[in-house]
């Protein structure tokens, strides 16, 4: 299925893995993310899914995040890399990753949502939790480009 891509974008939706009949449907895109060796960056939903796919757990937010929200990067990596340790991304989350399975390092954090960003420890694999494809997330175009130089390397 992704034999004849350099790399993948999975973007955000309306699902939920809270949702069984949501977590079922997209139950098949969780086995190709863990199969594939292609590099992956996940948004929104598909930061669930990648983390869901690892065997991490998926919930409702105990504070859900719409709009402006302040992330500080842990490990700046290849998604922020050159990047301030602070900056103002666009939320539209109810649900978040409540367990990180092991073999995903946390990159960044919000006050109210532990896991902002992920990389695989040993997969090229990346999600964020936020929108860095809006104009509102400062940044955001350069978070693809590090993704886009990564893939080329």
């Amino acid at each position: 299925m992704l034999r004849d891509v350099d790399a993948v974008v999975l973007g955000g939706g309306p699902q939920s893995l809270c949702n069984e009949e949501d977590r079922n449907s997209l139950s098949g895109l969780a086995e190709t993310i863990v199969k594939t060796d292609r590099p992956v960056l996940g948004i929104c939903l598909s930061h669930h899914l990648i983390a869901y796919a690892f065997k991490g757990v998926v919930g409702k937010a105990d504070k859900p995040e719409y709009g402006e929200v302040e992330i500080s990067v842990i490990d700046e990596d290849v998604l922020f890399d050159g990047l301030p340790k602070k900056f103002i991304v666009w939320e539209s989350h109810s649900d978040e990753v409540k367990v990180r399975p092991n073999v995903l390092v946390n990159l960044a954090s919000s006050e109210n949502c532990m896991y902002q960003a992920f990389k695989h420890r040993s997969k090229d694999v990346f999600s964020v939790q936020f929108h860095p494809e809006v104009s509102h997330t400062m940044y955001g175009r350069n978070i693809f480009e590090n993704f886009i130089k990564h893939v080329r390397s």
